[in-house]
């Protein structure tokens, strides 16, 4: 949780300080992550650079895993795919900026709780079939296939296209009905901290349904030929 960290030193370092200097360390720390060759040579600077630094060093290697596989023309099997999705379309890094934009501060041991942590992926998985079944007749007309999960299940069901998007559409509703139950699931850890996770399963739900909203609403995808069967 290099975020939550870098907001707890920030905190830290405000914390002892009046509003004119509160206002210096949130510049610092805005500075370090929105201009890679700024730096005041303060230690909140260095640290900023180093998450920021990580944070794309993160983003890029599952991007360019991909870009390795379209050029060699290989398609994971569902497994793998999965796995590689959830880094590569940056929804999990989206998700980790909640604590920064809705002040939440979600402690190590509740976000890594095992129902907790898989709402976050049933979360992450249903905003990335979606995304991917919307996007394929985009992607296949470009010739851009191997990272959708359209392509996936394609090549390991011998789907034909329709049979693929039916397959979507299935595991989307078991990812709902997943998440709802888990949710019941949660245990509870004080009335403070529940409010707490309250937000942070309310902000993913809601990504999830305007994603989904977006996309039908706004053509984001024009639509093109259909290739294949």
């Amino acid at each position: 949780m290099d975020l939550v960290n870098i907001l707890f030193m920030g905190d830290m370092v405000s914390d002892g300080q009046n509003g004119k200097d509160a206002c210096k360390t949130s510049r610092v720390m805005l500075n370090a992550l929105r201009d890679p060759d700024w730096h005041d040579g303060s230690a909140l600077a260095q640290m900023t650079k180093d998450f920021r630094k990580r944070l794309l060093q993160f983003d890029v290697n599952a991007v360019a895993v991909e870009a390795e596989l379209r050029e060699r023309d290989e398609v994971l099997d569902p497994e793998s795919y999965i796995v590689l999705r959830r880094e590569n379309s940056a929804v999990r890094l989206c998700f980790g900026m909640f604590g920064f934009t809705l002040g939440l501060d979600l402690p190590d041991e509740i976000f890594e709780h095992p129902v907790l942590m898989r709402l976050h992926l049933a979360a992450v998985d249903m905003i990335c079939w979606a995304n991917d079944l919307y996007s394929y007749n985009m992607e296949q007309a470009m010739g851009h296939t191997g990272n959708n999960i359209m392509a996936v299940l394609i090549k390991a069901h011998q789907y034909d296209i329709q049979a693929a998007a039916d397959h979507v559409g299935t595991h989307f509703k078991q990812l709902v009905e997943s998440f709802e139950a888990d949710k019941a699931r949660l245990p509870s850890w004080g009335p403070e901290l529940d409010a707490v996770v309250s937000k942070y399963v309310m902000a993913m739900e809601t990504w999830v349904r305007e994603e989904v909203k977006r996309t039908l609403v706004v053509e984001l995808y024009p639509k093109h030929e259909e290739h294949g069967d």
